[in-house]
């Protein structure tokens, strides 16, 4: 049975001061694909995401899988602000 793997973390590679937040696939240890998302108007929104895969698996690209990748980038830009938010609180730092 194969092992189906998503990592997801944020990094600024594009040297703009935004984070693009980054989806890698992997299937048994092997990378699948990859695609970033990234916010046009640097807020926080993520609206934009590289050239991805059908990741619907209906044949095509288009607006769904675009939006799959971006539902996920958001989530994770709320979960990690969050973190980070109780974190300053818990630490103070």
């Amino acid at each position: 049975m194969a092992k189906y793997e998503l990592h997801v973390y944020a990094e600024d590679f594009e040297g703009d001061g935004s984070k693009e937040i980054v989806m890698e696939t992997y299937i048994d240890k092997k990378l699948d694909w990859a695609v970033f998302a990234s916010s046009s108007k640097h807020n926080g929104v993520y609206d934009t995401a590289s050239v991805p895969d059908d990741v619907d698996g209906d044949g095509d690209y288009d607006d769904d899988d675009k939006n799959l990748y971006l539902n996920v980038a958001n989530a994770f830009a709320k979960m990690t602000a969050y973190a980070i938010k109780k974190r300053k609180k818990r630490t103070g730092k």
